[in-house]
């Protein structure tokens, strides 16, 4: 076989070497192929594939900025396919944790769980419109996690309608693959039990950043935070508004990134149409401190529900610094709430009260290794959208990061107080929660992480003293509780519980 070759020449440091292809056709009997003129390796891949790369120069699908893409040959339609995948494995330790029966010890076993298996759809069309579609599969049942449509009508104002994160407090407003903790914490989830629901949403920032707002209307029935969230039971909505300011901004100091904001909830709950209980006051591990169900004197299944007006106000600040992270966020609300027997919701109530108190939670960050960088910014969830060319670099970042959190909660239940008949009143029931936490995040690139959390969670004159909180161990010195087996036994000296967790994960 003949070896064709071309001709030497000098190329410069930027120029494609020559690439030397057989020539098309048969060659007459006898005859060896002859020479075909050489093409450059530009000119061939423009010839092999015209339609892979898009106006700007950049592939039509691939990985660029942290996100997988597809889109058209124009740049008018794309879609970004996402992917979260939490595994837990958690153990909880403490006097008399061992010794609950019944439902309420379920989340003290050790055992390995997965925490969220969501699957996402986002895209983009004509640069304005955008969507983004996730369902978890993880839990007793696959849920709707986010499903919503947004328009950006200038950079001050963009429109979204469906189920989104509600804009209450920074955290609920964090992806939940860009947390520094591995729960939202304590006090945002009394201020706000589920981070997400059906409703519509403004929002939008003056240039540069220095001031945003978000603004919308909830269906508000959205109690529950792991689960689906629950269709609008009243025609009532709820209003919910966002402020933060960075002053520092577009100073491109390092203290641009500090922000200061404020949240409002105003709502109201029909009495003759929410039938659902309250949401429980819960650990991180799910364990329930506070039930909203409990076994009245005639045996019966009493829930508290919510019923008339619901407020709450919140407070956020957020110093990053360098290799800094400093969080602090406070809730104060109150809840109108209404007693009725399991099953008779919708004819009678027992009685009228409230529930009312005030949370927050400090959270220091401090990298070790790599720079906070890894992570989105907290309190910025949006859909997917990539500025080609810019974009996270390549190369994948490593980093190690210690973070440490405190929480308390105090909070008070009246359940008699409002039009109670005279005489059927309840005594007050006080909520006292203290939780320290350390733990540790290893990121071997911002797609997958390593996180170990401990807490220690502390419910003072639990039981002995005015504390209706109860640690595992003062579970069956109460029997009021319905969750809660006839064989666990009591430990009155016990006034907290240890969780630790360790999580991996990937997220896309």
């Amino acid at each position: 076989m003949a070896v064709v070759a071309a001709p030497t020449t000098s190329l410069a440091d930027d120029d494609e070497p020559p690439v030397v292809v057989p020539a098309r056709g048969k060659a007459r009997r006898g005859e060896r192929p002859g020479p075909r003129r050489a093409r450059s390796a530009v000119e061939f891949e423009e010839t092999r594939r015209p339609y892979s790369m898009g106006p700007e120069g950049f592939p039509l699908a691939g990985y660029h900025g942290g996100h997988f893409f597809l889109r058209d040959d124009h740049d008018q339609f794309r879609l970004y396919p996402g992917l979260l995948m939490q595994v837990d494995t958690r153990a909880t330790f403490g006097r008399g944790v061992r010794d609950v029966d019944g439902p309420a010890g379920d989340p003290l076993h050790t055992q390995m769980t997965m925490r969220r298996a969501r699957v996402d759809l986002g895209g983009e069309i004509l640069s304005r419109w955008s969507f983004f579609l996730s369902g978890d599969l993880a839990g007793p049942k696959p849920h709707l996690e986010h499903g919503f449509l947004e328009v950006r009508v200038a950079r001050w104002l963009r429109l979204s309608v469906g189920q989104q994160q509600v804009p209450f407090t920074m955290e609920n407003r964090t992806n939940e693959a860009h947390m520094m903790w591995l729960e939202r914490p304590l006090a945002v989830r009394f201020g706000q039990p589920s981070n997400k629901d059906l409703g519509v949403m403004a929002a939008g920032r003056t240039r540069g950043g220095v001031f945003a707002y978000e603004v919308g209307a909830f269906g508000g029935d959205a109690n529950q935070e792991r689960g689906p969230v629950r269709q609008n039971a009243d025609e009532r909505l709820d209003g919910v508004a966002r402020v933060v300011a960075r002053p520092l901004a577009t100073t491109g100091t390092i203290a641009r990134n500090i922000q200061i904001g404020a949240s409002v909830r105003y709502g109201m709950r029909a009495k003759e149409d929410v039938r659902y209980p309250l949401a429980p006051i819960l650990t991180d591990g799910g364990y329930t401190l506070f039930a909203t169900s409990y076994r009245g004197a005639d045996g019966r299944t009493v829930n508290i529900l919510p019923s008339g007006l619901d407020t709450a106000f919140a407070g956020e600040v957020r110093v990053p610094v360098s290799r800094l992270d400093f969080r602090f966020e406070f809730v104060s609300l109150r809840r109108n709430t209404r007693e009725a027997v399991a099953g008779l919701e919708a004819t009678h109530s027992e009685r009228f009260g409230h529930m009312s108190g005030s949370a927050f939670y400090a959270q220091l960050g401090v990298f070790l290794m790599g720079r906070p960088g890894l992570r989105e910014a907290p309190g910025r969830f949006s859909t997917p959208h990539i500025g080609f060319p810019k974009g996270h670099p390549e190369k994948a970042p490593r980093g190690l990061e210690i973070v440490l959190r405190g929480e308390s909660l105090r909070a008070k239940y009246s359940p008699g107080d409002r039009a109670a008949v005279p005489g059927d009143a309840s005594p007050d029931a006080r909520v006292a929660v203290d939780v320290v936490g350390a733990g540790v995040n290893y990121y071997a690139t911002h797609h997958a992480s390593l996180s170990l959390g401990y807490g220690y969670v502390m419910v003072p004159g639990s039981y002995i003293g005015d504390n209706a909180a109860l640690a595992p161990g003062n579970l069956g010195c109460r029997t009021a509780r319905t969750d809660v087996g006839p064989n666990t036994a009591c430990h009155t000296g016990a006034h907290s519980l240890h969780e630790l967790t360790l999580r991996g994960q990937i997220a896309f």
